[in-house]
């Protein structure tokens, strides 16, 4: 019978570190009001995000002048590390859109991979 397993176990796991991480640092002045559209590098393919204090509502956008609106977006909960997977089947420059879920600015840190 053929040997079907291309990785380990532990190689399966540890292939992250493979990845090239990008910290795009704290993004910052997320309101209830405006959308923070962060423009993604053409070979991110995972995000990392991880809000300080409050929720925020999340979506990625083709045309970073989109708005993100809370129906079409996810929330992601406050002092939480989120992998989120880069939707590339948009085609064209992908955005990350944040918006707070409460009503003063906050901050959220993003790595990409």
């Amino acid at each position: 019978m053929a040997n079907l397993r291309k990785y380990t176990t532990s190689e399966a796991l540890n292939i992250n570190t493979a990845l090239g991480w990008k910290e795009l640092g704290a993004i910052g002045s997320i309101g209830t009001g405006a959308t923070v559209n962060t423009v993604l590098s053409v070979n991110a393919h995972t995000v990392l995000l991880y809000p300080t204090t409050v929720a925020l509502y999340v979506s990625f956008r083709v045309d970073n002048t989109d708005t993100s609106t809370a129906a079409a977006s996810i929330v992601i909960p406050a002092e939480i590390t989120t992998s989120l997977t880069v939707p590339r089947a948009l085609g064209g420059t992908i955005s990350l859109c944040l918006q707070s879920t409460s009503g003063s600015s906050k901050v959220c840190n993003v790595v990409e991979a």
